[in-house]
């Protein structure tokens, strides 16, 4: 496999640990609210539906885990920091770069707790309305980044990077001087606020808001484990710093996720790539062959996306949405090179 995919993948450890972080950010979110409502409204059950989510998605995580690994240390997502942090210490000691920590706090970053985690939650709207605080996420998002061993400056500098990039992916300021639409600036701000990524990311054809959510994540994984495939967990895999825009966890499936789920995923994709680009591979690692890698990568697909989109304006009944989500997907894909 090209170098330049193998970037973007997590080892089944390291995807443990990934995973036990989300895990820790929804119950410190859920144990805050707790505290605070006891004091401002004893009778909200905000933050129990927030234990329950949590809940829910450490047993969808320890079911896509399993399925994933016959080893026993990777089935159990883990609870307690302690334990988080000497798997990190254990994973430190046997990784040759530390790329892999720089791609879970990216993911922590942009991590978006309590959305449907299934048709039930969806058709029941069980967790709608549900945000993580500004105040959790801060504190975890520091705790996670102490762990890791990643300095506190170095995540600012991430998340800057992130969003700049999502700026210039959507022409923002251009939009924004020349007065156009309100709803442009609201879906970016949807991006950018970390309790809307997710929902931004996947505005599935026919499906909105909170269905689509869930629904996008399970399709990237396969369908729901109870079906042989990866499920909600398994859809998160495959969103790893951007690397599916290379191939990385999803296979010859890239094309169609890029026709079928809504354009902002490209560009969602393309932000967490430049963040690993410029100020990882580059910034960081100081490896320019490597950049070169991912950026032949990216240009491969776009040729291979635009070979996609004749071939389907050359069928007799083309799918007319799937061209116009590839063409979207194409410029999103132009304009990360443009500012690479």
């Amino acid at each position: 496999m090209n170098q330049s995919i193998n970037l973007f993948g997590l080892t089944p450890s390291q995807m443990q640990i990934l995973f036990s972080l989300d895990y820790y950010m929804a119950c410190l979110d859920a144990e805050k609210d707790a505290k605070l409502l006891d004091i401002l409204n004893p009778f909200s059950a905000d933050h129990k539906e927030k234990k329950v989510w949590a809940e829910k998605f450490k047993q969808n995580v320890t079911a896509f885990m399993k399925a994933e690994s016959s080893e026993r240390a990777y089935t159990m997502v883990l609870t307690d920091s302690p334990s988080l942090r000497s798997i990190i210490l254990e994973e430190e000691k046997k990784s040759e770069t530390a790329i892999w920590k720089y791609l879970i706090l990216l993911e922590c970053m942009v991590f978006s707790p309590y959305y449907p985690m299934s048709e039930e939650d969806s058709e029941k709207k069980t967790f709608k309305g549900l945000s993580m605080s500004d105040d959790s996420r801060k504190e975890a998002l520091g705790n996670i980044a102490a762990w890791l061993g990643i300095e506190q400056g170095e995540m600012t500098q991430m998340m800057d990077a992130y969003e700049n990039s999502v700026k210039k992916l959507t022409g923002y300021w251009n939009k924004v001087f020349i007065g156009i639409g309100a709803g442009v600036v609201a879906a970016l701000l949807a991006v950018l606020t970390c309790g809307g990524s997710i929902a931004a990311l996947f505005g599935a054809a026919g499906l909105h808001g909170a269905a689509a959510i869930s629904s996008g994540l399970a399709a990237l994984g396969g369908g729901a484990i109870a079906a042989g495939g990866m499920g909600v967990a398994g859809g998160m895999a495959v969103l790893i710093g951007g690397g599916v825009l290379l191939g990385s966890g999803a296979g010859a499936s890239v094309s169609m996720l890029l026709a079928s789920t809504n354009p902002s995923a490209v560009m969602n994709e393309c932000a967490k790539m430049f963040v690993i680009l410029k100020e990882i591979v580059l910034g960081m690692q100081h490896d320019t062959k490597r950049a070169q890698e991912i950026l032949a990568g990216i240009i491969d697909k776009v040729a291979s996306l635009k070979k996609e989109v004749s071939n389907l304006k050359a069928q007799q009944e083309a799918d007319k949405t799937k061209i116009k989500n590839l063409e979207k997907s194409i410029k999103y894909l132009e304009k990360f090179l443009e500012i690479a």
